[in-house]
């Protein structure tokens, strides 16, 4: 039940995010089809970027007549040139941003991109989480059986933080080419460095958080390094660590000694992690839907690494 309901506040949180980014997108491949058209008005056919992309990069020289194109895309007109490279640029972004566009909103199997990602570490949650139609995944799934599920975790995310700075980067060369700012030459140039740690608040927010869930006894017991260090990062990895109410009938017998809290680090889990000072952290229970609900939505619009207990 928890699972679920993280899952769905995800769906929630991440679709109108998509959305307005998809609109976006499509706004800024308008944009850059219609500079195209300007660019190529009276002079080119249209209907054959390809053709006049494989033509440009076959000329040597940084200017070309339009009329030597006109054999592979159509008749020119009135005798005037073109900005080789400007050219090129522009065909290559709107062909950029019509496969972006499409693969964010359908892809190969219409569902388009996956809204969040997501890893379950070892033990008894893999019980259910590996089992078809048990488990309530409509996004890709790692299971772990490692034990290095934060690691993996981080991995994950940092693959889907590249994607999202390819995303930003394509955009961002795209209002170069429409605004055509002073010292556009130089800002293209520094846009092929950009990382991740580069990107505006409203460009981050577009990555799809990686979910990590596992029980307390992997991720609390041996994994606690690891999930200490993925606490202190700034990737987005969102962790729902599922508490047992040990009642002595998970295994083991109800006559063993309890461990001392104070030894015991599962005990002060929410504790160790406020202490990393990047993490959002909360603890809630699916017995209170509204704050589950509350304390899921803001762990995911957290710029940061966030854990629910």
């Amino acid at each position: 039940m928890a699972v679920r309901l993280l899952l769905a506040a995800a769906e929630f949180q991440q679709q109108p995010l998509v959305q307005r980014f998809a609109a976006s997108l499509k706004e800024t491949g308008d944009a850059i089809t219609s500079l195209l058209h300007e660019t190529l008005s009276g002079t080119l056919a249209m209907d054959d970027l390809d053709a006049i992309s494989e033509q440009l990069k076959a000329t040597s020289s940084r200017r070309v007549d339009a009329r030597t194109l006109s054999a592979t895309s159509g008749t020119a007109g009135d005798d005037h040139s073109v900005d080789t490279d400007h050219l090129l640029r522009l065909i290559e972004l709107s062909k950029d941003i019509a496969a972006a566009h499409d693969r964010l909103l359908h892809g190969k199997h219409g569902l388009g991109r996956a809204r969040y990602g997501l890893a379950v570490a070892g033990g008894r949650t893999t019980a259910w989480a590996g089992a078809f139609p048990q488990n309530p995944f409509q996004a890709p799934v790692l299971i772990d059986m490692s034990g290095d599920a934060a690691q993996l975790a981080a991995g994950l995310v940092e693959g889907q933080l590249r994607e999202t700075t390819e995303l930003a980067k394509l955009m961002r060369l795209a209002r170069l080419e429409i605004d055509r700012p002073d010292g556009a030459d130089w800002q293209r140039e520094a846009l092929a460095s950009l990382r991740w740690q580069d990107l505006r608040g409203d460009e981050y927010a577009l990555c799809p958080p990686l979910v990590l869930i596992g029980s307390e006894e992997m991720l609390a017991g041996s994994g606690l390094g690891q999930l200490t260090w993925l606490l202190n990062s700034r990737l987005p990895v969102k962790v729902l660590v599922l508490q047992s109410l040990d009642f002595g009938i998970a295994g083991g017998s109800v006559h063993e000694p309890a461990q001392s809290p104070i030894n015991n680090p599962r005990a002060s889990l929410a504790l160790l992690a406020l202490a990393q000072r990047n993490a959002f952290v909360a603890q809630t229970s699916v017995a209170d839907a509204t704050h589950f609900g509350d304390s899921v939505l803001d762990a995911l619009r957290h710029d940061g690494p966030a854990l629910i207990q």
